[in-house]
């Protein structure tokens, strides 16, 4: 008995030194630690040593509390199980360094595109700054342009302003010199009007000369002494219509007188026709721009007709004509223009 209870008190301590060496023993390495100080078994049955019951049934009771104390406890894999899970960490690793390099790739690829768009929009703003610079320096050329050109408007103006007092001192000039003028041509013809000369039957021709005009004659008498009858009937001067006529336009012999003439464009309603009756007679060609229109010449008392009508003039779309293009005698004093039309 006390033999017994030493065995398994030494049998116990030698159990927990060895868990303190190794808490994850394997089972069969616990199991076998009995037998190590028992002699090596023949094979065939032997018998038990002595007290060998006690020893199994101790440690039995020693695995079941070290069991009881670390339930964690994993149980060593296989062979063939380590080396399927090597396998399959390698495939595992393989497929994450196979995803990493395709990221990396991509990142590569995405990053290679945002430095090339970088460069585009470098390029972008570098043209942009050029244009814009460009645009100020535009910009600048054009104020400038526009202050040199307001200077030289205001030196235009400026100089307007001068020749437009010139002209006005010119004008001015011009009136005193024709006042002047007509002052020592009246002093002039003061001397030089013979004493007792004057006009007999001053009277107007039958014919008009011109539309508005007619021309009017008189017999010149009393040529002074000293003075030739040419020279004192152009210095004569005469009254028609309460208008004075320094002078003749011509002075001629006629019928054994001297005579003097005078042309008068004034208060000669005799010498005025007019137009009726006019007719558009279409484009004189086509692309010319010029359209035809006749019209009757009527109110004309003269022989000669046609110098009448040639003279005449026509208003049309609110445009005065001074004279036709010509005339014709249709029967009727025909006067015929071409005036300018954009329709044809």
């Amino acid at each position: 008995m006390t033999a017994t209870l030493r065995l398994n008190a030494s049998g116990q301590n030698e159990q927990e030194g060895s868990r303190e060496r190794s808490p994850l023993r394997p089972e069969h390495q616990q199991t076998s630690y009995g037998a190590s100080d028992a002699a090596p078994r023949s094979p065939g049955p032997q018998s038990p040593p002595p007290g060998s019951a006690t020893r199994s049934s101790s440690d039995e009771e020693s695995q079941k509390s070290y069991l009881g104390r670390f339930p964690w406890r994993p149980s060593l894999p296989s062979l063939s199980n380590i080396n399927k899970g090597l396998i399959a960490c390698t495939a595992v690793f393989l497929i994450v360094l196979i995803v990493t390099c395709v990221k990396i790739g991509g990142c590569k690829k995405a990053t290679e595109a945002l430095r090339r768009e970088a460069k585009h929009l470098e390029n972008e703003r570098i043209a942009h700054h050029r244009e814009s610079t460009h645009l100020e320096e535009e910009r600048i050329a054009l104020e400038s342009a526009t202050r040199h050109s307001e200077q030289e408007r205001l030196g235009l103006e400026k100089q307007t302003h001068l020749l437009e007092d010139q002209r006005r001192r010119m004008e001015k000039e011009e009136l005193a010199l024709e006042e002047e003028r007509e002052r020592w041509e009246k002093a002039r013809d003061e001397q030089t009007i013979p004493k007792g000369a004057f006009w007999e039957a001053v009277l107007p021709a039958w014919d008009c000369r011109a539309y508005g005009k007619r021309e009017y004659w008189g017999i010149f008498r009393n040529t002074p002494e000293g003075r030739s009858e040419m020279d004192a009937c152009m210095s004569l001067p005469v009254e028609i219509k309460g208008v004075t006529i320094r002078r003749p336009y011509r002075c001629q012999h006629r019928g054994g007188s001297m005579n003097g003439f005078w042309m008068v464009d004034w208060d000669q309603p005799d010498c005025k026709p007019w137009h009726q009756d006019f007719v558009e007679q279409g484009c004189m060609n086509q692309g010319s721009g010029l359209r035809h229109i006749e019209a009757e010449v009527v109110g004309i008392k003269d022989k000669d007709w046609r110098l009448m009508c040639e003279t005449t003039p026509m208003t049309w779309n609110h445009i005065n004509y001074t004279s036709p293009a010509h005339c014709v005698d249709r029967g009727k004093k025909i006067a015929v223009w071409y005036v300018p039309d954009n329709r044809c």
